[in-house]
């Protein structure tokens, strides 16, 4: 997967691509739809999954830590989607959150089971409330977290500036 990021990021820059953001992958190991997997615990994040989730981000890290020497007049960001989420996660109710577990639609054990829309699902009346819309995706509420820290959001959010900064540079044209 890695080859295929730095192959669309050799593309990207081929067609004029100078400021480029690129963001870690969640902890797809704590998604509702886990409780699909074998050994899952509804109580807890599938570690095995989230370590090569850390794994993967590294490599994009250092990828986007490679931009500039790469590409001389390119420059990028990293977002700490993964750091974002978590912080999220181990601190619910100061960010609005009733709920970071189960998500708001759909169906069986934290409502990862089944689809939101297909036969059988639930719905809860706040969605606000909750991390997850469905089995596999954030809330609008979570999503609007996010894209606030990634771009007004210190070190510990996105480095080495945020995408606010990354808007605003003066980029040298040759």
């Amino acid at each position: 997967m890695l080859k295929e990021v730095s192959h669309f990021l050799d593309k990207i820059y081929e067609v004029g691509a100078r400021r480029i953001g690129i963001f870690s992958v969640g902890p797809m190991g704590c998604i509702p739809a886990k409780v699909l997997l074998p050994d899952a615990h509804i109580n807890q994040c599938l570690d095995k999954i989230n370590n090569v989730v850390k794994d993967y981000n590294r490599g994009l890290e250092d990828m986007v830590n490679n931009i500039r020497r790469k590409y001389c007049d390119a420059t990028s960001v990293y977002g700490l989607v993964y750091n974002i989420t978590q912080d999220i996660r181990a601190n619910p109710r100061s960010y609005g959150f009733a709920n970071v577990y189960k998500a708001c639609c759909g169906g069986g054990p934290l409502n990862g089971i089944l689809q939101c829309g297909t036969k059988g699902y639930d719905k809860r009346s706040n969605p606000d409330d909750f991390f997850f819309w469905d089995y596999f995706h954030p809330s609008e509420h979570t999503y609007k977290l996010m894209s606030e820290s990634l771009w007004n959001g210190g070190n510990n959010q996105i480095k080495p500036m945020n995408l606010k900064s990354l808007a605003n540079i003066k980029l040298s044209l040759t």
